[in-house]
């Protein structure tokens, strides 16, 4: 009987060193810091016309939005007080999305 148990002993102390091994692995993995890109070269710089081309597309974009704006007021307006819908101007039709 003591063969026995010597050999049960043996296989549970190699189970616990394998889960102990693969553990520490894997905790040790997710410690890993990855490895950081190279900053991108120079060559990927944007040009004046490519730079003016965004101060445009900005520029458009803005007005959108303010129009957005106005339109969100209106009818934030028009919500919150029920009994002066009469005198409530829509915003101006001429800033269409386009």
């Amino acid at each position: 009987m003591h063969l026995f148990e010597f050999a049960l002993g043996l296989v549970a102390i190699v189970t616990a060193g394998s889960i102990i091994t693969t553990t520490v692995k894997t905790v040790g993995a997710a410690f890993v810091r990855p490895h950081h890109a190279k900053p991108i070269a120079a060559e990927t710089q944007a040009g004046p016309a490519e730079i003016e081309g965004l101060r445009e597309v900005i520029d458009h974009v803005s007005g959108r939005v303010a129009h957005l704006e106005d339109e969100r007021d209106f009818y934030k307006d028009l919500i919150e007080s029920p009994g002066a819908r009469a005198a409530i101007q829509p915003p101006d039709a001429s800033a269409s999305d386009t």
